[in-house]
């Protein structure tokens, strides 16, 4: 217990000094606060409970925000997609406690291992101020099994709640046996490291290999396997479906017993192993704690690079560039360059929205052979009468696939960054030349896959037999094109107006912040609208409107002051 009253009193008084020092550093509040305040013992313990408090808040914040985004959020997009006249129904439940299952006990269990998760923090407790390694990673890892178990016990008792009607002793049970799967995956991460010197998230070529197919399969079941059983059950209404209580299945005597005895004899394992001073000295020494440091430093940054073979000297030598000069010139250099990039994600999103569509048309065509008139009838009409709920996904799946965030982070990195040392690249001519030819190459690059989805959304309407409902059709390809668009211009905006990018790959600002927030809380929302009006396109299509025009204005009022380089 003094080992870990230690440790707790180290990173309490680590975070109190980090408090003081940034109320130190705000304007008009930091004059007034004296540097003697680092050694008032009184007033450190006020602020230690403040920041307790925060911390375990924020903890609660970051695993409700998980929970909802990888748990809830695919749920309740299959679900608008395929509900009819009930939006909650009962076996979403069984379909949040499949999906918590494989994301938290069979991938999080064996990828997220707590022993072998160092930092600056663990350095400085074991090797300078000497703590026991032991006593350090058992506290690690049990502290924060057991404080996840119950912060995931809380969500999943409010999901259920809302999405169907499991009862709550059906819940704990789980949660004992998500336990287990965590105690035994450190298990296995430890024998593994300490006989063969590796972990199942080394980047070494075999077990990378497996590490990705395995990975493959499990987000498969994980997000495919429902929509599979409904598709093929033959039934429009997904509460007829034949579920899958993974809960159940692994509630049977026998395998339960087996499961809470491995996790037991796991957790006997990871308290009685004595080569913890060894993995101390192996993954929290001075040099690995400093490569991990430089790794995510780096990691906004790595992804942008450009490679040797992006541009060859063949193209460089070209007259492809022969009509453009100054800062035409300079971003058709850009995109060029970056056309890895910029070719990955519309290549990547073109062939999922074919896809999708291409599946659609085929399970349309299949019916239209196969079915009887009555069941094709009736299949058609009902999923003409979703096209309006086509809406609301749509708006978070363009949210999700909008390639602006990225773009605009390439270009701080590989050019902004550099550029914006010079007084001329800051002028406000410069600003907003650069912003109106990367407003046309950003908007230039979505159009692939506008093309993919109006397309698919008119050869389905056709297979459908609803050409006639034109006036709705192009509504719905209006909003497609308009979304696309509006994701990739307002990240350009935000990127003009805050210029939130810094030298070592970090995201700052309150500004850019909230607005992304504010950004992906409505995207997320409109999944959660149960009806959707006849008129919800065209509400959207003008709101659309609307954000692109005041977006653009802003950012050319704006960004010539604020454009600068952090």
């Amino acid at each position: 217990m003094e080992t870990l009253y230690q440790e707790f009193q180290i990173s309490l008084t680590e975070k109190i000094n980090r408090i003081i020092y940034t109320l130190m550093n705000l304007k008009f509040i930091g004059e007034r606060i004296p540097s003697e305040w680092y050694a008032r013992t009184g007033l450190k313990r006020g602020i230690g409970v403040i920041a307790v408090i925060f911390s375990i808040i924020k903890d609660i914040i970051f695993k409700g925000f998980y929970f909802a985004l990888v748990i809830v959020t695919p749920i309740l997009m299959f679900g608008a997609i395929v509900s009819d006249d009930n939006f909650y129904i009962k076996e979403w439940s069984d379909m949040t406690i499949w999906v918590f299952f494989f994301m938290n006990c069979m991938i999080g269990s064996f990828f997220a291992s707590k022993i072998f998760e160092t930092d600056e923090k663990d350095y400085v407790l074991l090797h300078l101020l000497r703590v026991n390694p032991k006593k350090h990673f058992l506290y690690k890892c049990f502290a924060s099994h057991i404080s996840q178990t119950v912060y995931y016990t809380v969500f999943m008792l409010i999901a259920v709640s809302v999405l169907g009607n499991v009862p709550a002793w059906r819940v704990f049970r789980f949660m004992v046996i998500y336990l287990s799967f965590r105690f035994i995956g450190e298990a296995a991460n430890l024998k593994l490291n300490l006989k063969f010197g590796i972990l199942f998230t080394d980047k070494n070529k075999a077990v990378s290999r497996l590490y990705y197919i395995y990975m493959t399969i499990m987000l498969i079941a994980a997000y495919g396997v429902y929509p599979v059983v409904y598709f093929l059950s033959g039934v429009k209404k997904f509460a007829d479906t034949p579920v899958l209580p993974i809960d159940k299945i692994l509630s049977f005597p026998v395998l339960f017993i087996a499961i809470i005895s491995l996790g037991v004899f796991c957790a006997v394992y990871i308290l009685r192993c004595d080569r913890y001073a060894f993995i101390a000295g192996k993954v929290a020494n001075y040099n690995v704690i400093q490569a991990k440091t430089a790794e995510i430093e780096n990691v906004g940054k790595e992804v942008y690079e450009v490679k040797e073979d992006d541009i060859s000297d063949e193209e460089m030598k070209s007259h492809m560039f022969m009509d453009k000069t100054g800062y035409e010139y300079l971003n058709a250099l850009f995109f060029e360059r970056h056309k890895r990039l910029v070719r990955k994600h519309v290549r990547n999103k073109a062939i999922i929205a074919g896809g999708v569509f291409g599946a659609a048309a085929v399970a349309l065509i299949l019916i239209d052979i196969f079915a009887s008139h009555e069941f094709r009838v009736k299949t058609f009409d009902e999923v003409w009468s979703g096209v309006n709920q086509l809406i609301t996904v749509l708006i978070f799946i363009m949210y999700a696939v909008s390639s602006g965030k990225n773009l605009t982070k390439a270009m701080f990195y590989n050019c902004d960054y550099s550029l914006l040392k010079y007084g001329y690249y800051r002028t406000k001519e410069a600003i907003l030349t650069n912003f109106r030819i990367r407003l046309r190459y950003m908007v230039k690059a979505e159009m692939p896959m506008v093309l993919v989805i109006s397309a698919g959304i008119i050869i389905d309407t056709l297979l459908l037999g609803k050409i006639s409902e034109w006036v709705q059709l192009i509504s719905i390809i209006f909003c497609v094109a308009l979304l696309s668009i509006f994701y990739s211009v307002v990240y350009l905006c935000m990127y003009y107006i805050f210029q939130p990018y810094t030298e070592e790959g970090a995201v700052t600002g309150f500004g850019y912040n909230f607005c992304s927030g504010v950004i992906y809380m409505v995207s997320y929302l409109c999944l959660q609208i149960q009806t959707v009006p006849s008129y919800f396109a065209w509400v959207v299509l003008g709101i659309t409107i609307a954000g692109l025009i005041i977006s653009y204005f802003i950012a050319y009022l704006v960004a010539p002051k604020r454009f600068v380089l952090k």
